[in-house]
């Protein structure tokens, strides 16, 4: 019977990995749902949204009484040789107003 010796780095190693994992996967949620910003006044609503690298043209704003959706894509811009951790792709967020009392 061959004895084995304990490696406790190795178990490190993988946590690393794991914790690694979790974060990649948040980022690419992060942008999945672009900040927003609501103001709503007596006679008009205000919207900002942050959607650094999105062309006016990819975005779709569908307003409704009582919320407003927000499709868009970012465009994948493939450079050769180039290494990227930006999310490409369709995202959508949907916002509701107040409840008016």
């Amino acid at each position: 019977m061959a004895i084995l010796g304990y490696n406790p780095w190795a178990e490190m190693t993988t946590l690393q990995r794991q914790i690694d994992r979790v974060f990649d996967e948040l980022q690419v949620q992060t942008f999945k749902t672009p900040a927003a910003e609501l103001t709503e006044t007596e006679d008009a609503l205000h919207l900002k949204l942050e959607l650094p690298g999105v062309s006016a043209q990819d975005v779709d704003i569908e307003v409704t009484e009582n919320t407003v959706k927000v499709i868009a894509e970012r465009k994948l811009e493939h450079k050769e040789g180039t290494r990227s951790e930006f999310y490409y792709g369709k995202f959508q967020r949907v916002i509701p107003f107040k409840a008016k009392i």
